[in-house]
């Protein structure tokens, strides 16, 4: 069962902004949602910052690409204070309670019978970093092999003003902005 705490002060290393705070007490609340935030509008920290309220439930990041994996993975696991596995470099990744992973890497793991029934099982925490990429790509795939009831998208520019379609998909993934 997931327990939420209050969001302020709850971060190793910094004091987080009270729209931050605000931001994740909404995401928290409803459970499903796309946080649109600005370049440097602390969306990591926000993202640790609902992992926290949520008590430190299995969470599962899901990047892009490889080169900010590593930086997430350590960014995520000083200011939360726990063992951040990554994927692409530990095969013990999944036993850690955070796991950050590559959207090539889980495309290509999505045979293993053994690593799906873990994404549909034991995962309860989703987030989707640069989620705007999530419509028309495996990420949208990779998403869907993932049984979380709590599901969150990040990025600086989610949806698109012009693709109706796109949107949809995204906040079909996701949820609506929060």
């Amino acid at each position: 069962e997931i327990i939420t705490v209050p969001a302020k002060g709850m971060l190793h290393g910094i004091e987080l902004r009270d729209k931050q705070i605000e931001a994740i007490d909404n995401m928290v609340a409803v459970k499903r949602c796309v946080f649109d935030g600005i370049t440097s509008s602390g969306k990591t920290e926000v993202m640790a910052g609902v992992i926290k309220a949520l008590g430190i439930p299995k969470t599962l990041v899901l990047i892009k690409g490889v080169q900010l994996m590593d930086q997430t993975a350590d960014r995520l696991a000083a200011r939360l204070q726990v063992e951040v596995g990554v994927i692409h470099t530990s095969p013990a990744a999944l036993h850690a309670p955070v796991v950050v992973c590559s959207i090539d890497t889980l495309s290509r793991r999505l045979e293993d019978p053994k690593f799906t029934k873990w994404l549909e099982t034991k995962v309860k925490v989703l987030f989707a970093d640069e989620c705007h990429l999530v419509p028309g790509t495996t990420f949208g795939t990779c998403m869907a092999a993932v049984g979380a009831s709590y599901r969150f998208g990040l990025s600086a520019t989610a949806f698109d003003p012009d693709n109706m379609l796109a949107n949809l998909t995204l906040i079909g993934a996701t949820g609506e902005v929060g």
